[in-house]
């Protein structure tokens, strides 16, 4: 993953180079910024085995674009994308504390979401700018990604009183890929007729189910009816990015 970076700054470098005088109709850009979580992404969790609440806060997003103009202002583009949003911990610790009684501590764990996307998508380019530096792009992108539930852990215990501590952890679960769409507008502000600095508001969604199963009416001396079910996590999000891009 350390490679990556280095590898998009090369590819951006060496098409620096090979652009010529010439207009040309690709492009390539690439950006970074904030992921804002929306919904049931950003939703205080429950402790039930049903939940699919996020618990999500705002994090860090990039993005690698790839872009064909038509001799029309039409084009089209292909998005490789990747967003990280922290859990808020202490709300976790705090749920858990409230179904407590008086006089337990509480210890809380929450690993990080990580979403990976890969978008063909369409735009449309126009100038706003008499000197035709200034352009809007609204885009439209659909595709794929790829996430997993993270991992969560959580310990209380009674102050001073043996025997009452408590452990459960629950490990990470891989999601299978799931369709994805992404609606949004960037502005581009072209330095020269190739180099161009960007900045660019998306909205993202994408529901991956989670297929699991529980027990219904066991008890320690009886099995319970094994009951399928399945839950969707809703990782909707507010991705705002600013980067540089050139056009070859």
């Amino acid at each position: 993953m350390k490679k990556l970076p280095l590898m998009f700054l090369l590819v951006f470098i060496g098409t620096m180079g090979l652009a010529q005088e010439k207009e040309g109709r690709f492009a390539i850009s690439i950006g970074g910024g904030i992921a804002q979580p929306a919904g049931r992404f950003a939703a205080a969790p429950v402790l039930s085995l049903h939940n699919n609440a996020g618990n999500a806060v705002t994090g860090i997003a990039g993005r690698l674009l790839l872009q064909y103009q038509l001799k029309n202002k039409l084009g089209f583009s292909l998005s490789v994308e990747g967003a990280i949003n922290s859990q808020d911990k202490k709300r976790f610790r705090q749920i858990i504390q409230n179904g407590l009684s008086e006089g337990f501590s509480v210890k809380a764990t929450a690993k990080s979401w990580k979403v990976f996307k890969v978008m063909p998508g369409i735009y449309y380019s126009f100038s706003v700018s008499g000197d035709s530096k200034l352009h809007i792009q609204p885009m439209l992108s659909a595709g794929v990604c790829k996430t997993a539930v993270p991992a969560q852990s959580y310990a209380y215990a009674k102050n001073d009183v043996p025997g009452t501590a408590v452990s459960i952890s629950m490990g990470k679960r891989d999601l299978p890929l799931a369709f994805c769409y992404q609606a949004g507008a960037g502005l581009n502000y072209y330095v020269n007729n190739k180099l161009f600095l960007l900045a660019n508001l998306a909205y993202f969604a994408s529901s991956p189910v989670d297929k699991y199963g529980y027990n219904v009416g066991g008890d320690n001396t009886t099995p319970g009816t094994w009951v399928p079910a399945e839950k969707k996590y809703a990782l909707s999000s507010f991705n705002a990015l600013v980067g540089v891009g050139v056009r070859f």
